[in-house]
């Protein structure tokens, strides 16, 4: 009997000890890689509020050194799991351009010792009073040639009536050169950003939730793009990759403006094509033909990732508020295989979940 109770404990056991690996295995969507010399490994992560410890335990009065030391370590794991040559970052705090430079530079050394790599951090400039968008990289895979904030850029107006305003975090920019291990090099763009979050969103006149102010900064986000950037979009030209947080779900009207589906246009005028629903997501009277897409989401559209909830959970509801967008000529790098048209080489990072409220995300380019 005892030996019974035992092994039916025992077996308990194991069924409980499998069922918790295989929930954990789940929490990283992607598939597991060596380290290949043609593969860049490109990461976005929202940082939850992350600072040097003095500015994260002044803007977080509720945690302690342990609280922050383990925030660190989460941050390491997602990015050693995802094997992170580039990390495009939101929400680092700093009440200045130093505090904030200050916040990045001692993510990437703790980067830096964790992985055995030397990584470099920099911030671009915001017209928030606290909160930036930056870079790390690997100073072996990444060498930049300019960075740039777009920072005097007005934003369009939903209705003429509007004050003239201004990307509230500035999206960074990137020119630089992928480093291969075989020695040579590859043009590339990356492009951060971060858009208004739905915080205070009761606030909002409209009742949207400051949609209407993310369908402005994804309008003119693309337009300056598209300027910025005109030889990616055509096949040869350096890839070009769009990623960050863009505070709405991928069906919002938002989404669809920075894809290109929609124009911001298309809900202007007496008579506008779309209108809002009650969830912000566009209703158009009539399929929209004359507008051109021109990104591309490499995790919604990929069949392994894109089946997935999304990338952050508020209220017990999941959303993709986290993307990674290539136009058509840059795709092909992101093919799991080359012969599978839309198989991209993406996936997600959940755990551990003291990194941020946000899921890491990735994709790796074949070069």
């Amino acid at each position: 009997m005892k030996i019974r109770n035992f092994t039916l404990l025992f077996l308990l056991f194991l069924i409980f000890f499998d069922s918790t690996k295989a929930i954990s295995e789940l929490r990283y969507f992607g598939r597991f890689s060596e380290v290949r010399e043609n593969v860049i490994t490109i990461c976005s992560q929202n940082l939850e509020r992350y600072g040097s410890k003095r500015i994260f335990l002044n803007a977080n009065p509720q945690k302690n050194d342990y609280d922050f030391e383990r925030k660190e370590e989460a941050i390491v794991e997602r990015i050693k799991k995802a094997q992170c040559d580039v990390i495009a970052l939101q929400e680092i705090l700093g009440k200045n351009q130093r505090e904030a430079e200050d916040s990045v530079n001692n993510l990437a050394a703790v980067i830096s010792r964790a992985v055995g790599q030397s990584y470099e951090g920099l911030v671009g400039e915001t017209n928030d009073d606290f909160i930036r968008v930056g870079f790390i990289y690997s100073r072996s895979r990444l060498e930049v040639e300019e960075a740039a904030s777009y920072k005097d850029d007005e934003l369009p107006k939903l209705l003429p009536i509007q004050r003239p305003h201004l990307f509230l975090r500035l999206p960074l920019e990137l020119k630089a050169k992928l480093r291969l291990r075989n020695g040579s090099a590859l043009p590339i763009s990356l492009v951060t950003f971060h858009f208004k979050s739905k915080s205070g969103g009761t606030k909002d006149p409209t009742g949207y939730m400051w949609e209407t102010i993310r369908m402005e900064s994804a309008e003119k986000l693309r337009e300056l793009v598209l300027k910025r950037n005109e030889k990616a979009f055509k096949t040869g030209g350096p890839i070009l990759v769009l990623l960050g947080d863009r505070n709405s779900d991928e069906t919002q009207a938002s989404s669809e403006i920075l894809e290109g589906n929609l124009r911001l246009s298309s809900f202007q005028g007496i008579n506008p094509e779309c209108q809002l629903s009650k969830k912000a997501k566009p209703l158009c009277r009539d399929a929209i033909t004359d507008h051109q897409q021109v990104f591309y989401s490499v995790l919604t559209r990929d069949p392994d990732t894109g089946a997935l909830p999304g990338t952050h959970t508020y209220r017990k509801q999941t959303s993709w508020l986290d993307d990674i967008l290539m136009p058509q000529a840059s795709l092909p790098y992101a093919l799991e295989d080359a012969t599978k048209e839309g198989d991209y080489d993406s996936g997600v990072v959940l755990d551990p979940p003291e990194a941020s409220d946000h899921a890491l995300v990735f994709v790796r380019l074949t070069i």
